[in-house]
């Protein structure tokens, strides 16, 4: 009989952004298999996708991230650096996901 419980479970993947992708060789398979197992079983996944506006990085820099991490360390939203690394964007737009 199955649960009759909501389902408490949901896969967060965050910021897999081109920009991270040296750091993701390892990890990304993985987050691809698991993501495609919650999407087979209709489970619920949510992708984050970090980024500023062009007006954070406007002179005086009040945006307390790019301050910390510079201009060139920053996401700016619109960019190549800024969208999701090719394998996830794919399943971000081949199902029913949420991105925050």
């Amino acid at each position: 009989m199955p649960p009759t419980t909501p389902l408490k479970t949901a896969l967060l993947i965050i910021d897999m952004q081109n920009f991270f992708l040296p750091m993701t060789t390892t990890c990304l398979p993985n987050i691809i298999k698991l993501s495609r197992h919650f999407a087979s079983k209709g489970w619920p996944q949510y992708f984050t996708q970090h980024g500023h506006p062009d007006e954070d990085f406007e002179e005086p820099v009040t945006n307390q991230l790019v301050r910390k991490w510079g201009k060139d360390g920053s996401l700016r939203v619109g960019t190549g650096e800024w969208g999701l690394i090719g394998d996830v964007g794919e399943l971000v737009e081949a199902g029913a996901y949420f991105l925050v």
